[in-house]
């Protein structure tokens, strides 16, 4: 009678699985530091009564040849030791960084052909000392490790090193070193600025003396200011709120949002996080466009959310989450974020679309009376030198069209001109548009009648200018002198019918120069 048991345990096959797995280095080195936190949590009690001012510290060294990452954390003790070598094995405690029971291995056989590991476990009198050679292991399709046991050094010492020798080629170099520290400042950023934990990631050139470790997570200011839609509280408003969603299956969903005082594309985004370690916003912020729209939109230059994902899976690799169907899946969990975003007095996305920096610094009256006195002054100078201007008018460009991206005038200043014997009327508008926009349009029409028209949009909401009007209120005017000395040359160049670009250029520097610059 055959036997109903099947064994099922994972072969040494399965090495060879890991090795040509599609890791990225930065993730398999993550999974030490994730042991070495877990260690810490498990025994944090112990710690803490042996040494009051013990702070977690984990350092690895990393060159193309070996690697070492060392902790003084709780070490391994020789009960698990069968446990934590084993692939697969799960832990016996699965709330922690650890649960899969793979971290440890897959990383190191992905980066190496051999590895050891020196462990002091607390409350034992010995060193634990594993060697793994992974080639031999593969080979002799027998996977047995013969642990080293020698008394330590000092009975109170703990803590565990892993070292990694020939390692493969292009898993570790300069570059990915660099990815490497920012990738893990960002994922431990919670830990880094709890200060329990102190990562020092070293490269061949580096040394312990002089490197800093990891820094801490700067958190971000949250706007102050008065909402900018209808219907928004009133007064001066701190953008920021509680963050709270119950899902089915006990999943929930805790955090705060806010948008930023200063808008930072590096910054802004949605920071997903489980238990304490983030996963999705890792060194390259997530930004669904459900919530932040366009790359190039406001809000996704100012609204931040940061939220622990309760009660989620993630991948093994811990570089996304497991999203299940119906309410779990992950478009419907982006759209209960954005409602709660929306939900209240608050609104943030609104507000982040709607809000404007200059807001704070000028406002709206001051921004109309600022554009009306500077374009007029500029149009006033250009009208002293209309003797001159007529003698712009070698060029024709390509047709170009004014587009006003289907925003009206906020405001618009007119002024006639007669320039050698013509009649020019000028309409120079301001717009409100879209950050990554153009700083202006413009076109150039002739009819009979009416004379020869140079039509100009100015987009006060285009970066280059948000920063120039916020930086210096007279930084209108050399805006605007630059769009209608743009705008005219170009205007010009069409009437006189050249093609030529170096007309144009000439035509620009001179309306600046010699008519524009103040000093005539």
């Amino acid at each position: 009678m055959t036997s109903n048991k099947i064994d099922i345990q994972p072969g040494v096959g399965i090495f060879r699985v890991i090795r040509s797995l599609s890791y990225k280095p930065q993730y398999a080195l993550a999974e030490f530091i994730d042991n070495s936190i877990s260690s810490y949590e498990n025994n944090k009690k112990e710690l803490l009564s042996r040494e009051p001012n013990y702070k977690l510290k984990i350092t690895l060294q990393l060159s193309a040849g070996e690697i070492r990452v060392t902790d003084n954390a709780a070490g391994i003790s020789s009960v698990d030791y069968a446990r934590a070598f084993k692939p697969a094995e799960i832990p016996p405690d699965t709330t922690g960084l650890n649960e899969f029971g793979m971290g440890m291995k897959t990383a190191s056989i992905w980066f190496c052909k051999n590895w050891k590991v020196v462990t002091n476990a607390l409350k034992e009198k010995d060193t634990g000392i594993i060697v793994f050679d992974v080639e031999k292991v593969i080979e002799s399709e027998v996977a047995v490790l013969s642990p080293i046991f020698k008394e330590k050094n000092n009975p109170n010492d703990h803590g565990t090193e892993i070292i990694l020798t020939q390692i493969y080629p292009g898993r570790i170099n300069s570059q990915v070193i660099r990815r490497i520290k920012e990738h893990l400042s960002d994922i431990y950023r919670k830990y880094l600025k709890s200060g329990e934990v102190e990562i020092l990631v070293l490269g061949e050139d580096d040394s312990a003396a002089t490197t800093e470790p990891l820094s801490a997570y700067v958190e971000a200011k949250p706007l102050v200011a008065p909402a900018a839609y209808k219907g928004g509280p009133s007064g001066d408003i701190k953008w920021e709120k509680k963050i709270d969603i119950n899902l089915a299956n006990s999943r929930k969903i805790i955090g705060t949002a806010k948008i930023l005082e200063k808008g930072d594309t590096h910054k802004a985004g949605l920071y997903l996080f489980r238990r304490n370690r983030l996963i999705l916003s890792a060194a390259e912020p997530y930004r669904p466009e459900e919530i932040f729209d366009q790359s190039n939109s406001f809000q996704s230059q100012r609204l931040y959310v940061e939220l622990e994902m309760h009660g989620f899976e993630v991948t093994h690799t811990k570089d996304d989450f497991i999203w299940g169907e119906g309410e779990q899946s992950k478009d419907r969990v982006i759209e209960s974020i954005k409602s709660e975003l929306q939900n209240g007095e608050l609104k943030l996305i609104t507000q982040a679309k709607e809000y404007r920096a200059r807001k704070i610094e000028i406002e709206q009256s001051k921004i109309q009376k600022l554009f009306g006195e500077k374009t007029e002054k500029t149009l006033e100078e250009l009208e002293k030198n209309k003797d001159k201007l007529g003698e712009i008018n070698e060029l024709k460009p390509e047709p170009a069209k004014a587009e006003t991206n289907n925003h009206k005038p906020f405001e618009t200043v007119i002024k006639k001109i007669v320039i050698s014997g013509d009649e020019w009327v000028f309409l120079v508008s301001a717009i409100h548009g879209e950050r990554m926009k153009s700083l202006f349009t413009s076109k150039y029409t002739y009819d009979v009648k009416t004379g020869h028209r140079c039509e100009i949009f100015m987009n006060v909401d285009n970066a280059f200018a948000i920063n120039m009007i916020n930086e210096r209120t007279s930084n209108f005017e050399i805006l605007s002198k630059i769009c209608i000395a743009t705008a005219y040359s170009l205007a010009q160049s069409q009437k006189a019918n050249s093609k030529s670009p170096g007309y144009l250029v000439t035509n620009f520097n001179r309306m600046l120069t010699e008519f524009l610059s103040g000093s005539n």
